[in-house]
């Protein structure tokens, strides 16, 4: 929930979550949460897409599309208001920092057990930014039991 707070979206806006483990399901209700339709997470393990589309998510298989491109097509051009990466890996950063729109931030709540080579030149293009986002506050954790009490939040299958 702070992670998609820290992407400044809300309703109308469209945002994609790189990664379908627990921290990007948990994503996934957050933005849903915070009234966004049009969230796409990208995800290349069947189980992990399969486990998160049972919810209702919208995904997308990075080993059988480009991404940055379905999301410009889906924009019109303009690119998501937010990108997330929940997934710690180089092509998931990759990926987020070209579907970004200008001057959205990709938000980095990942581990990454690696260091990564970033392409910054995206970043510069679109005077988009990186910003990383750690735990929550007491609001945060207030919000999302205000959430599950109005049953945004199904814990079925991957709490």
């Amino acid at each position: 929930y702070h992670a998609a707070t820290l992407g400044e979206v809300g309703p109308l806006h469209t945002a994609v979550i790189f990664g379908a483990g627990p921290i990007g399901i948990g994503l996934w209700f957050a933005l849903r949460g915070k009234g966004l339709d049009d969230v796409f997470v990208v995800e290349p393990s069947p189980t992990r897409r399969s486990a998160i589309e049972t919810l209702g998510a919208r995904t997308l298989d990075p080993t059988e599309l480009d991404v940055p491109a379905f999301i410009a097509d889906q924009t019109g051009g303009r690119g998501a208001d937010a990108a997330f990466d929940a997934a710690g890996v180089a092509p998931a950063i990759e990926a987020a920092t070209a579907c970004v729109g200008a001057r959205k931030p990709t938000v980095s709540v990942a581990i990454y057990e690696k260091p990564l080579t970033t392409p910054l030149l995206n970043l510069v293009m679109n005077e988009s930014r990186i910003q990383g986002s750690l735990c929550y506050t007491s609001a945060d954790f207030e919000a999302v039991i205000d959430l599950m009490a109005q049953g945004v939040y199904d814990t079925r299958g991957w709490v």
